[in-house]
């Protein structure tokens, strides 16, 4: 897993701007197989793990960075799981 932390100035409208801290991360996985439709294959399957990967990824930020985002505290997830 990568894992990029980067400080961020957020902006919705005209509101003002709130300084924030963005977590972003991907994961790379080696495509399996000999020929091109086994890779494919694998592909496929990798893909259909996003799920996973994604819960991963939260929960290693709300174990090791946002500890207190756990006892209740404001934390802003990704725009893709709303």
């Amino acid at each position: 897993m990568n894992l990029a932390i980067n400080q961020v100035n957020v902006q919705v409208g005209e509101q003002e701007i709130t300084p924030a801290i963005l977590f972003s991360g991907n994961l790379n996985y080696p495509l399996l197989g000999n020929t091109n439709t086994e890779k494919i294959q694998d592909l496929r399957q990798v893909i259909g793990n996003w799920q996973n990967d994604v819960k991963t990824f939260q929960d290693l930020l709300g174990e090791k960075f946002l500890p207190s985002a756990n006892q209740g505290q404001l934390v802003s997830s990704s725009v893709f799981l709303n």
